[in-house]
């Protein structure tokens, strides 16, 4: 098959053609455009909103003013909580000083544990071979400093009991 134009009509077409095609192609490029800018209108308005974002309801706004009050009510009480907290040992740590004192001849049945604003108290019971064993775990546990007071009643120190003997430890723990 030949063709039916001449060269000058055939490059004329052409030009026509390509034309129409970077125009159609152009155009549809700036629509793709205007689409990404409509897509990036939300964000656009996020960023630019201040910093409370949209109006709430007033019952909305006041019950966030009032959780933000307790926050900053509750961080006042843990700053000044924190000294104290600092100052007092834990109970576990009270218990393993009294329990890595027990000499061999001391045998502890039960340990009871009571907390107080002012401190802690640990009653310690249990058996021991004689009273010598009792006053010299007495004198351990006084001589460790963890605790404040360390009182057996007089009847273990004496031996009246039978070997059965009640250490009481108090102090900030």
């Amino acid at each position: 098959m030949t063709n039916v134009l001449p060269s000058n009509d055939m490059q004329a077409v052409l030009r026509t053609a390509r034309a129409r095609f970077l125009l159609v192609g152009g155009i549809a490029f700036a629509c793709a455009g205007f689409g990404s800018c409509l897509a990036l209108i939300p964000a656009l308005f996020m960023v630019a909103a201040p910093e409370d974002g949209v109006p709430q309801r007033p019952e909305v706004a006041q019950q966030e003013v009032a959780h933000r009050e307790a926050i900053s009510h509750t961080r006042a009480m843990l700053a000044e909580l924190a000294p104290l907290a600092k100052e007092r040992r834990s109970f576990h740590e009270a218990l393993t000083t009294a329990l890595t004192a027990q000499p061999d001849e001391v045998e502890i049945a039960s340990v009871a544990y009571r907390s107080s604003d002012t401190g802690g108290v640990i009653v310690l019971t249990g058996t021991a071979s004689g009273r010598e064993s009792v006053n010299a775990y007495r004198e351990a546990l006084s001589d460790s400093g963890a605790f404040e007071s360390v009182s057996v009643p007089v009847a273990a120190l004496v031996g009246a009991l039978a070997g059965n003997f009640t250490i009481t430890l108090s102090g900030a723990f």
